[in-house]
């Protein structure tokens, strides 16, 4: 949160208003963390304005999802919906399929709070139709909505295929066999010639235990004593006293 209060009073001086929204947006974000759902609204808002007031349009929209959010969890339902309707409009706009999946998502725990379940299973089909194309991972989470909105409903048969199809999809990302193997752009050093010139060695053939004969190792012969030289002979140059 420093930092952000860093980002925040730096940008402010140096004038980029963009920048002071994502100071905003961060501590928005960690007022969500530790459950101050008032101090995280009232920074989401002010990274909103900001983005607005810059023409942002993409950070406008997600801000009105996250601005949304807080506001169902401040029971503030009107306002909620109006944020994610315009999230879901400007998304839709500037044509970001990412951010129209979140905030259908968005929409649909809505919904689900306030008991409109019909309207969520609808609000997450049309996210888990945008999701296809978005990969695995977020397929698999709008299958799981789907079950916990069908659950809610008591439709529990629905749900349990709902789950189990999120389940596949999810035991098929961790699985590693079926992950794409990473492959690098960068050619391989050679280091050995692809076909030596030299001929192939061919290794030699052992013997078997029964053909093999052990000879007894022969002593070596202890060399002879070395008896040292008397002090009484006499030897001439610098040599050693046994030589002569």
């Amino acid at each position: 949160m420093q930092y952000a209060l860093q980002t925040i009073t730096t940008c402010q001086a140096a004038g980029d208003p963009e920048g002071e929204a994502v100071g905003h947006h961060y501590l928005g974000h960690s007022f969500e963390r530790r459950g101050a759902f008032l101090d995280a609204h009232d920074h989401c808002q002010q990274a909103l304005n900001l983005f607005q007031a810059a023409g942002n349009r993409i950070g406008a929209a997600v801000l009105l999802i996250d601005v949304g959010r807080i506001s169902g969890l401040l029971v503030k339902p009107d306002l909620a919906r109006d944020h994610l309707e315009r999230a879901e409009r400007i998304n839709h706009e500037i044509g970001s399929p990412a951010g129209l999946w979140n905030a259908l998502v968005s929409r649909s725990e809505l919904h689900h709070v306030q008991g409109e379940h019909d309207a969520a299973r609808h609000t997450l089909e049309r996210a888990y139709a945008i999701s296809r194309d978005l990969g695995p991972h977020l397929q698999a989470e709008a299958l799981n909505a789907l079950g916990a909105a069908a659950h809610a409903r008591g439709d529990h048969d629905q749900a349990v295929v709902n789950h189990d199809a999120a389940l596949a999809l999810s035991t098929e990302i961790d699985d590693p066999t079926k992950r794409p193997k990473a492959t690098s752009a960068w050619p391989r050093p050679v280091t050995h010639s692809p076909t030596p010139p030299w001929p192939a060695r061919t290794p030699k053939r052992r013997s078997s235990p029964a053909r093999r004969t052990r000879h007894p190792r022969r002593r070596r012969r202890p060399s002879p004593p070395v008896t040292p030289a008397s002090p009484l002979v006499k030897h001439h140059g610098g040599g050693h006293p046994l030589r002569r």
